[in-house]
């Protein structure tokens, strides 16, 4: 997954949003918790998301 966004990040053009999709039960990584997405992965991608003007992580958890 971090491949994936350094890759974003060093590669100009692409697409305009990254659809990330994931398992809710895999705590510290990613989890919901009282209904908000949480987690180390969640907060890097957030990181990213915030640094890429021209990308939009589309981040959708389930269980």
């Amino acid at each position: 997954m971090l491949a994936l966004c350094f890759m974003l990040l060093c590669t100009p053009g692409g697409a305009t949003s990254i659809p990330v999709f994931s398992g809710d039960g895999s705590p510290p990584k990613m989890f919901v918790h009282e209904g908000r997405q949480r987690g180390v992965l969640i907060d890097i991608l957030a990181y990213a998301d915030q640094h890429m003007p021209d990308h939009r992580m589309d981040l959708k958890l389930y269980p």
